[in-house]
């Protein structure tokens, strides 16, 4: 029987998804098809019947909908609950299983650096989804302190257990950088026609050499921020390899078996040829 998975979003046209798994399902010589399916708001509950059903064997989630599948699960895992959005679905004995590969996809992205990461200080940048999976990786990191600087602070109150600085309050966050052992950048103001003003207002200059700068956003590859610390000689992560890791890990899951580093990089190539 042929294995069927698919990404599911309103649009889906953009997503990198399926470049990335079927390289993967090629490299594992699988009878398997991925699919992207434009999926609307109202067609939701159809879709994870399908799932439910077998018709499906694995769903991806995302915009708009990783939030208001949760309520479409039979089950939540951890991750997904404490960030509070699902990206990958999977089916046990007919009931749908909800998770969230994020958090293991940042964490593996950083993985070659946890041994001087453990125990620092991280600072996230944004107080959405992606900076919800970004504290749970510093939690995993046993972080000594979490700083997140937002807008809203109010918004950046969802983890008792972590700091709040708004952007505005530059001596703030230039206190919180100038700890950073890892700085996370969790927001879209990277990729738009902002994206300079949000890095020049920064205080990068307050960054220890020995900081680690990952910046999620993956369009464009090389950020005006990853760019602005190149230019400092710190270590850079670009969002390519969260976005590589968390679609190993999402496969992973619907195959009952680890992916190896052949198949990693064989998404990696995927990836970087349909961004160029």
């Amino acid at each position: 029987m042929t294995l069927r998975l698919a990404v599911v979003g309103h649009p889906i046209a953009h997503s990198l998804s399926p470049a990335m798994q079927t390289a993967a399902l090629r490299t594992l010589r699988l009878d398997a098809t991925y699919e992207a399916r434009d999926v609307e708001p109202r067609e939701l509950p159809t879709i994870v019947g399908e799932l439910r059903d077998g018709r499906w064997q694995g769903l991806n989630v995302t915009l708009p909908h990783k939030v208001a599948v949760l309520s479409l699960c039979d089950h939540v895992e951890d991750d997904a609950r404490v960030i509070g959005a699902v990206n990958t679905l999977c089916v046990a004995g007919g009931s749908v299983i909800g998770t969230n590969t994020d958090v293991l996809g940042l964490h593996a992205s950083i993985a070659p650096y946890e041994p001087v990461l453990r125990g620092g200080h991280v600072v996230i940048l944004g107080a959405g989804g992606a900076a919800r999976a970004a504290a749970a990786v510093a939690r995993r990191l046993d972080a000594s302190s979490i700083t997140i600087a937002a807008r809203d602070v109010d918004k950046a109150a969802f983890d008792p257990f972590v700091s709040a600085v708004s952007f505005a309050d530059r001596a703030a966050l230039a206190a919180a950088f100038a700890r950073a052992s890892l700085l996370v950048q969790a927001t879209s103001a990277t990729m738009g026609p902002g994206a300079d003003a949000f890095v020049d207002a920064l205080p990068l200059d307050a960054l220890a050499p020995r900081t680690i700068v990952t910046d999620l956003v993956y369009r464009p590859r090389h950020t005006r921020l990853l760019d602005a610390c190149e230019a400092r000689d710190l270590v850079t992560i670009d969002g390519t390899e969260m976005l590589v890791q968390q679609g190993a890990a999402s496969l992973s899951r619907w195959l009952g078996r680890s992916i190896d580093a052949s198949t990693t990089d064989a998404m990696r190539r995927a990836l970087h040829d349909a961004l160029r």
